[in-house]
């Protein structure tokens, strides 16, 4: 176990180019949210933090000030009485400045009264408004630690705003604001080289890339293609730390989708591109997969005319947040190639503020493979871009991949072409091969409002199923009956999970006991203290769902939260190193061995 490197399987070090500008789109009101366009939010936060630099002297002089003051034993009697007269005048202003003090009787009849006594000659009530902000700013510059206690009132005083902005609008803005923090960062480079050196030497990363361009908040400056060429310069260098780096390669169906109608870019090649050859395994004729000369192949395999790109990724990485579902007709032949060459996929599997920003379909409001007892497509109750994210998120969506009753059910509205690659004969017998055993990694593992909700769960609700059949989890739906031809009553259970909004940990859970190929990290869950003690209790009481959890810290974007140091060390107290190496050496070096 210790001969094995320490892999943290969920990082990103895009910047601000590989970013949509109006990505605060459906959060913020048209035509506002053309104010946040990210160029500008980025240049202003650049320039907030070149103003910063530049007042280093001016805080250099504060603390001069402050220490003076303080190790003087002759004004320090001084320096209280000051700073008590500054506190109760700026305290005074605050209150009245909120409004907060119109409607309070107690603190009007307590003002008048101060008003006519010794409190005249030391509280400032009538001075002007710009005396005022100077004696704000004075306070604010000899005692900082007041002024943060005032700050702090200030804020409860106004409590109510912090209703305004949706729990999810906060979310958002605390990501915006993450993101550009790394804006500094002209390229990936920088980004990676700062996160490499927080971990011990011989560790290494799995670096996800994003292609936003079809999430409909406007076109990123940096195409995706170039994208995955700095990616691969990063991984070309001789430099040590950098033969560390695992990165994947961002698939969006409808690139390829698009290519498939248009054809490709005049003097670009294909981004995905695919045969068969004809291959016997265990003495079965099979359709194996191919790559044609494409940009996948060049990520994935490398040739002599592959270029930057020459092989160096090591996996794929799916976001169906961004407007599809995994199963999609344009994504099943990558899959079978994954399958049978035992590629890695890591996939978005939380409810996130990066999401489709375009109009909703109509076709959206109905699943397009699950059904409920009767016969009717699950219903799907989305009401805005937000809640739609969830229709593509769904953990239950990959029961369509795993499970060969709903492949037929897709396959049979794929083309002819697809069809052949799996064998499928209309739906009358089953398909010469199936997508079991693929390897995909659930990430954020439904994510921390789904293991809070599993840890308030009624113990007569599903969740309880996971307690009782530790080995198994959820029966997701029934399988004694025999494929083709089995009753579709018998196989509606995925939407009745779904339609009672049963929590998502107990479903991956579930899944990673049933499918071999089935694993979860813990980035951005990885943050909150409170589910720690959950994941260690997992660790040492299910060996079977322990050995399916991976490390992973979603840097940068956890930033917000806390530092991968903090994350690292924080969560080695709680678990200690024994289940340390399972999830971050022996259960990543699983996940990514390919055939």
């Amino acid at each position: 176990m210790s001969n094995l490197p320490f892999v943290n399987t969920h990082t990103h070090i895009f910047t601000e180019k590989n970013i949509p500008p109006l990505i605060a789109k459906s959060f913020v009101p048209w035509p506002f949210y053309y104010l946040l366009h990210i160029g500008l939010v980025f240049r202003l936060f650049k320039a907030y933090k070149r103003v910063k630099e530049r007042l280093k002297p001016f805080w250099k002089f504060q603390k001069w000030v402050i220490s003076t003051i303080r190790t003087t034993p002759m004004v320090r009697f001084i320096d209280y009485i000051v700073s008590l007269f500054l506190t109760l005048n700026v305290l005074v202003f605050i209150i009245d400045w909120s409004g907060v003090a119109e409607s309070v009787v107690w603190y009007q009849d307590l003002l008048n009264t101060l008003k006519g006594s010794f409190a005249r000659y030391v509280l400032f009530f009538e001075i002007p408004q710009v005396h005022k902000f100077v004696l704000v700013g004075v306070l604010l510059f000899l005692y900082p630690k007041i002024a943060g206690l005032l700050w702090s009132l200030a804020r409860k005083l106004v409590a109510q705003l912090k209703y305004v902005p949706s729990e999810e609008t906060i979310g958002f803005i605390q990501r915006y604001l993450t993101i550009a923090e790394f804006a500094k960062y002209k390229s990936q480079k920088g980004i990676y080289d700062r996160l490499i050196k927080m971990y011990d030497p011989g560790s290494k990363v799995v670096v996800l890339p994003m292609d936003m361009t079809y999430m409909k908040a406007g076109s990123p400056t940096q195409s995706y293609i170039a994208q995955l060429d700095e990616i691969s310069q990063i991984k070309a260098k001789k430099q040590t730390n950098h033969e560390y780096l695992l990165p994947f390669v961002f698939v969006d169906p409808r690139r390829i989708e698009t290519e498939r109608k248009k054809g490709p870019k005049k003097g670009t090649k294909p981004f995905f591109k695919w045969d068969t050859v004809e291959k016997t395994l265990n003495g079965k004729p099979q359709q194996w997969m191919v790559l044609k000369d494409c940009v996948l192949k060049d990520c994935l395999e490398g040739d002599s005319e592959a270029g930057q790109l020459n092989g160096y990724f090591k996996g794929i990485k799916i976001y169906p947040a961004l407007g599809y579902y995994p199963f999609n007709e344009d994504l099943l032949p990558l899959w079978m190639y994954c399958k049978q060459r035992g590629v890695p996929i890591t996939t978005h599997c939380i409810e996130g503020t990066i999401f489709y920003r375009g109009h909703m379909k109509k076709k959206w409001m109905h699943h397009p493979i699950f059904k409920d007892a009767n016969g009717e497509k699950l219903k799907t109750r989305v009401k805005s871009n937000y809640g739609l994210q969830l229709n593509f998120t769904h953990p239950l969506n990959y029961l369509v991949l795993l499970e060969e009753y709903y492949l037929l059910e897709q396959l049979g509205q794929c083309g002819g072409r697809v069809q052949s690659l799996f064998g499928y004969t209309e739906g009358a017998t089953a398909l010469r091969q199936n997508l079991e055993g693929l390897k995909i990694n659930l990430a954020h593992y439904g994510g921390t409002k789904e293991w809070v909700r599993y840890l308030s769960a009624d113990r007569k609700d599903i969740s309880a199923e996971l307690t009782e059949n530790p080995d198994w989890g959820i029966e997701l739906f029934h399988k004694q009956n025999p494929l083709p031809g089995s009753p579709a009553t018998l196989y509606s259970k995925p939407a009745w999970i779904w339609d009672n909004n049963f929590e998502w940990f107990s479903i991956i859970s579930s899944m990673m006991l049933q499918y071999s190929g089935i694993y979860a990290d813990i980035s951005y869950v990885l943050h909150s203290d409170e589910m720690k003690p959950l994941l260690f209790e997992i660790l040492e009481t299910n060996q079977k769902l322990a050995a399916k959890i991976l490390f992973g810290t979603d840097f940068f974007v956890v930033r917000n939260h806390k530092s991968e140091k903090e994350l690292y060390a924080e969560l080695l107290t709680v678990i200690g190193q024994r289940n340390m190496d399972r999830i971050g050496k022996v259960n990543p070096d699983n996940f990514l061995r390919t055939k």
